[in-house]
């Protein structure tokens, strides 16, 4: 830390924000800001509402932290020079400066804020898109998830697949919020029983299936497929998320913060169930599908243009969906088994995009709005099986 150095604060509470928000500094940082020096603030630093705000995953924070070493990123973790910083801006003497202020990463940290909010913008394709992911396991720790594996009856040689599906479990345990009421974001929940067909596809193409997921609700007769391993129900640990994570061929997930972790890993991502249709995966090695929206008082979906005409911001409520007359569709069960047919193929560099899928794409991406990830350089794209089904959707 020098005299003229600034600030920025890094979101240790959420988990998603370990990698969305991390890697597009990390992006920035090597030709443009060789001043700023992260600030990790431990877990009893901040208090809000009387309440901690815990580390998301101190394991994962452990490898972040050691691969900000290994690629000479400055920070500090110093308690009392954090502490020092938070009292000033308390007294209102000095202001932490957040995303909202400013439209893309480039114009936040260009314009030279002494004390930052790391932000989140996804607005640089190349953090996505790493030739070398910017984290990885130690043999030592590759070892210990052998082991742990082991440990639990399954072959540490084994290929397999992470699935994270949000469920109403998430937030019952949190106090002091909204979750499960009509302003809370019951939206983005899903049922996993609804990738039971696609884990028996991937069983036939022998893989497993680890069920991923702090908060899961049980499910009956889960641990007679053998094939599936209920492992946010059994041996769940912070390391073995990362382990997971970090070996699995693909990682299927909604629009719940552990989704962003494989990008630190370049682990390859089929995003399901994705809400808002805004949100997408991010990455050459991704492939996404969105939930559909149900005009109750027409009896019909929304086109993909109608859905990308609603601001965003007003997606992030159930009270929208209520106020408005509209269900949120989930994907179905053949929607994802094909999604998961197209994402094992594309792994695998066997999936050949027809001319009709690429149309089917392009036409898909004239519905964007102006400046979405998608339209401004994102190589991701929506599984070609999602469109050849919904394409009557993209009038």
């Amino acid at each position: 830390m020098g005299i003229f150095s600034k600030y920025t604060f890094f979101p240790i509470v959420k988990i998603a924000q370990y990698s969305f928000n991390l890697l597009e500094y990390v992006d920035y940082y090597r030709s443009n800001l060789p001043n700023v020096v992260i600030l990790i603030p431990s877990d009893d630093v901040f208090v809000k509402g009387g309440h901690r705000r815990p580390i998301a995953n101190k394991f994962l924070l452990e490898v972040v932290l050691r691969s900000l070493d290994e690629n000479c990123i400055k920070y500090t973790s110093n308690k009392y020079f954090i502490l020092f910083l938070y009292f000033l801006f308390k007294l209102k003497l000095i202001k932490i400066h957040k995303k909202s202020e400013n439209n893309n990463v480039q114009e936040f940290y260009s314009a030279g804020y002494f004390l930052t909010s790391m932000p989140q913008y996804a607005s640089r394709e190349s953090a996505y898109n790493r030739n070398v992911s910017f984290c990885s396991l130690t043999s030592d720790e590759s070892n210990l998830g052998k082991k742990i594996l082991n440990e639990n009856s399954i072959d540490e040689k084994s290929i397999f697949v992470a699935m994270h599906t949000r469920d109403n479990a998430y937030g019952s345990n949190l106090k002091g919020t909204n979750y499960g009421d009509i302003g809370g974001h019951n939206f983005r929940n899903s049922n996993f029983e609804d990738l039971f067909s696609s884990c028996e596809y991937l069983n036939s193409k022998g893989m497993q299936t680890f069920r991923m997921g702090a908060d899961q609700f049980s499910i009956e007769n889960i641990n007679k497929k053998d094939y599936i391993v209920d492992y946010s129900n059994s041996f769940r640990s912070e390391f073995m998320d990362i382990y997971i994570i970090s070996k699995c061929k693909f990682f299927v997930g909604s629009t719940s913060g552990i989704w962003g972790t494989p990008y630190l890993f370049n682990t390859p991502i089929l995003g399901v169930n994705f809400i808002p249709v805004y949100d997408s995966t991010m990455s050459s090695r991704d492939m996404w599908i969105p939930k559909k929206l149900w005009i109750k008082k027409e009896k019909r979906y929304m086109t993909f243009k109608e859905m990308f005409s609603i601001d965003r911001k007003k997606y992030f409520s159930d009270r929208f969906y209520h106020d408005n007359g509209l269900e949120v569709v989930d994907n179905d069960s053949d929607e994802l088994l094909n999604a998961i047919m197209d994402m094992n193929s594309f792994v695998d560099g066997e999936l050949v995009f027809s001319d009709k899928d690429n149309w089917l794409w392009h036409k898909f991406k004239s519905t964007l709005p102006e400046g979405h990830y998608n339209v401004s350089g994102n190589k991701s794209r929506v599984c070609p099986s999602f469109l050849q089904r919904n394409q009557k959707f993209l009038l």
